[in-house]
């Protein structure tokens, strides 16, 4: 249970954290260590570094270090949770963006 909490939590912070990543979410590292390492202390400094490295050798988008997270918290369940968690917001804001342009897009303004 402590790690569904624990899951909960992340994905909580993933998905609000994913709503301010302008531009990728290699800028959100430091907000992710202080809560994966420093506020809950489910990892240490150096897995941290190491699955950053891992996601940054890798070949495909950088976003993988979010699934490593994940998988580190609550494997598999966890690695899908918390990409899902991080694409949510940015997913939400194209289509709201979408909707509202389809809606004025006879409007000359």
């Amino acid at each position: 249970m402590k790690n569904a909490d624990l899951l909960f939590d992340a994905a909580l912070v993933f998905f609000g954290l994913s709503l301010v990543s302008v531009g990728g979410t290699i800028g959100l590292l430091p907000d992710l260590h202080r809560f994966l390492v420093e506020s809950r202390g489910v990892m240490s400094t150096r897995e941290f570094a190491n699955y950053v490295a891992l996601a940054q050798a890798a070949p495909g988008p950088n976003i993988l270090y979010i699934a490593l997270f994940g998988y580190h918290i609550a494997g598999f369940v966890g690695a899908v949770v918390s990409l899902t968690a991080i694409c949510t917001g940015p997913l939400m804001i194209v289509v709201l963006v979408s909707r509202v342009e389809q809606k004025f897009r006879a409007h000359p303004w």
